[in-house]
């Protein structure tokens, strides 16, 4: 159990991510980030959404910071945005499967004759288009992270930022670069492809 002098802490820290400060939402990212996303994988299963997830989380408390009450326990209010964000990603699994299903048969599979690596090579193309649309701090960000391969903290050196705010730049870039694939490729294909894209970077170079 926390002490009072701990709880007003947070409660004064609180005051200050509501206010917009970076600093007090670093503290708050590496408090319970472990936390939260071990809760998650054990919910979804796999790790690459569990990552997303997470993003998809502390960008939402970063996003909608206003909301937060300082009164309040902070660690409920972050698993309640996990539950429900978990609970839009099997609503959103679900359309998906739909989508695939009612799909012409054409669109979802690759002829037998095809090269065996046209959807990467496909991804890949798409994924190109997109990061060209990022600000360049988060193309430098998701270029490391995702096709050079680079952890957070070889990102912070590299870049002499925050991970809290290679955090924010990777929410955001995965954000765009999803949209981005789902306006401009609209094949069923891409559509199925559209969650996946950013992850298969990590197989080149």
């Amino acid at each position: 159990m926390r002490s009072a002098d701990q709880q007003l802490s947070e409660i004064r820290l609180l005051a200050k991510l509501k206010a917009g400060d970076h600093v007090a939402f670093e503290h708050f990212y590496k408090q319970y980030h472990l936390q939260l996303y071990h809760k998650i994988l054990n919910l979804v299963g796999q790790e690459i959404v569990a990552e997303e997830l997470l993003q998809d989380l502390f960008l939402k408390v970063w996003d909608k910071r206003h909301l937060i009450d300082p009164e309040r326990s902070f660690i409920s209010y972050l698993h309640r945005i996990a539950k429900n964000l978990i609970a839009d990603h099997y609503r959103n699994l679900a359309r998906q499967i739909r989508i695939e299903r009612s799909a012409d048969i054409r669109e979802l599979h690759l002829e037998d004759n095809l090269d065996e690596t046209f959807p990467k090579d496909l991804a890949l193309k798409a994924i190109k288009e997109a990061t060209d649309t990022l600000s360049e701090q988060q193309r430098a960000v998701f270029t490391l992270s995702k096709i050079e391969g680079k952890s957070y903290e070889e990102i912070s050196r590299q870049l002499n930022i925050s991970n809290a705010t290679i955090h924010t730049h990777m929410s955001r870039a995965v954000k765009q670069i999803r949209e981005y694939i789902r306006t401009h490729h609209s094949s069923a294909l891409n559509l199925a492809l559209a969650t996946t894209l950013i992850y298969l970077t990590r197989q080149t170079g």
